[in-house]
């Protein structure tokens, strides 16, 4: 009767073994497993330049080695959870007797014995109840997983595995959360009162903040006996509400627009690479901050930029808002249309010069003017309201003069122009006829990016390509818009 009792206990934990070693995954799948709860946005240098909340459900930051992270915390954790992690080969048998003996007392409290293997083993098994009192079926397979993990898992792997994977307050996930979220550190700066804190969150992550307290207090005095314990700043500290650390607006914008134009997904740990360079996307966002910040009186309020690389179309920069500053940070101005005003007079005058229809020391009136059209007559003025009547297409341009440009449409026509800008990229929502020759002054909304681009075509002799969010080796598409010697004189 015994010999049959023995076997078939041996077949069960056989069993149970078997399917512990079905169901683990190695450390290394784990590891490769883990995804952070944002997207990010990498630099042409590897950099991070911005963070995006993916996942809306769990706040977890990238993987945590356990050499970063500091050995407070560590000897924190196995204080207050396996205080004999380093002996045990999976299961604290001497833990799990004490606490069965305290259960059966019946003195009205249960005392649980969990190893942290034997929690990384629930952890992992994605078939574990997460609420509630386990049964005994499924607290002999933890207990054979874990057994099982330490087999084949180191102590470090172990104890890494588990300080990324458990949960701590509200939705943080993983010890780089908890600790940029609760503290402002990275893994590595927690103190010995940061490690009791999140020691004691293991055992209730959401338990009442006085809780907590009294539990990392607890755990002090096994790490810094007779030393006094500041449980109102501890419970002030579990109190504040966790936000992980993102990205601001501008950087926001940017990695939006880097998503859309490279047909990425902006998915929970997703590194999206970018042309865009750390230290110019810096310099231009700072720039841009503080020109809003300088003109704010005069009524500036939003502000976009863009930089470009004129070779290879490259996006260095790209600010769409200037953050906080802005009435609107949250809006990308750089892909907004806005009314593009005399910027788009040097095209003009490159598009006529390119077709011979005028040089730079072509003569034309500044003088007023009335243009008939279906909605009466159109009277463009200079902005200073004055004329100086003949003038070079040189001084004109030079002097942004309104009623030489328009002139100079004239000579053109508006639907050329309409067409040109069209090959630099430049989309007008309204037919040309519509807009008529104010299209000359910018009476259309353009892209601050296409406009850019349009301006890069000028710098390149010329030559016409599209804008890159993603720098490639693949050669550029260029297409002729205006003669060398045409766009060097624009």
């Amino acid at each position: 009767m015994l010999n049959r009792f023995k076997n078939a206990f041996a077949g069960t934990v056989l069993t149970l073994l078997s399917a512990a070693a079905c169901a683990l995954p190695s450390f290394e799948e784990f590891k490769a497993g883990h995804q952070a709860s944002d997207a990010q946005l990498l630099s042409r240098e590897g950099a991070v330049i911005a963070s995006q909340r993916a996942n809306l459900r769990i706040q977890r930051l990238a993987w945590v080695a356990l050499a970063d992270v500091s050995p407070t915390l560590a000897q924190a954790v196995m204080v207050a959870e396996d205080k004999r992690f380093a002996e045990h080969a999976g299961v604290d048998w001497q833990a799990a007797g004490a606490a069965l003996w305290s259960n059966l007392q019946g003195d009205g409290t249960t005392r649980g014995a969990s190893s942290i293997s034997m929690q990384l083993a629930g952890l992992l098994d994605h078939d574990a109840v997460r609420s509630g009192q386990r049964s005994v079926a499924e607290k002999a397979s933890q207990t054979a997983q874990a057994l099982w993990l330490e087999q084949r898992w180191s102590k470090a792997q172990i104890l890494e595995a588990y300080l990324n994977r458990v949960d701590f307050r509200g939705d943080l996930r993983g010890v780089g959360a908890a600790s940029a979220a609760l503290f402002g550190k990275a893994p590595h700066g927690l103190n010995k009162t940061d490690a009791a804190t999140l020691a004691a969150l293991l055992r209730g992550p959401n338990a009442a903040p006085a809780t907590v307290a009294q539990r990392a207090c607890g755990i002090l005095r096994h790490t810094r006996p007779n030393q006094p314990c500041d449980a109102a700043s501890i419970a002030a500290s579990v109190q504040r509400k966790p936000s992980a650390p993102t990205t601001d607006s501008t950087g926001a914008i940017a990695l939006a627009a880097t998503a859309a134009a490279t047909r990425s997904k902006a998915a929970p740990g997703a590194q999206l690479p970018s042309s865009l360079s750390a230290p110019i996307q810096a310099a231009a966002v700072a720039a841009l901050r503080e020109q809003v910040l300088a003109l704010s009186q005069q009524g500036l309020s939003d502000a976009a930029a863009v930089v470009l690389h004129n070779r290879t179309g490259d996006v260095l920069a790209y600010a769409g808002s200037a953050g906080p500053l802005a009435s609107a940070e949250h809006v990308d101005a750089a892909a907004a249309r806005r009314q593009a005003g005399s910027t788009l007079k040097p095209l003009l005058y490159a598009r006529l010069m390119d077709r011979g229809l005028l040089h730079a020391a072509t003569v034309l009136e500044d003088s007023p003017l009335a243009v008939a059209t279906q909605a009466g007559s159109y009277i463009p003025r200079n902005y200073n309201e004055r004329h100086i009547g003949p003038v070079s297409v040189r001084k004109a341009l030079a002097a942004s003069l309104n009623i030489p440009a328009v002139r100079a449409i004239q000579l053109g026509g508006v639907e050329d122009f309409a067409h040109n800008l069209q090959a630099n990229g430049i989309t007008l929502l309204q037919p040309a006829e519509v807009i008529g020759e104010a299209l000359a002054l910018g009476a259309a909304d353009v892209r601050l990016i296409d406009l850019t681009n349009a301006y890069r075509t000028l710098a390149n002799g010329g030559s016409f390509s599209p804008v890159r969010f993603a720098s490639s080796n693949t050669a550029l598409q260029a297409q002729r818009i205006y003669s060398p010697i045409y766009s060097a004189q624009s």
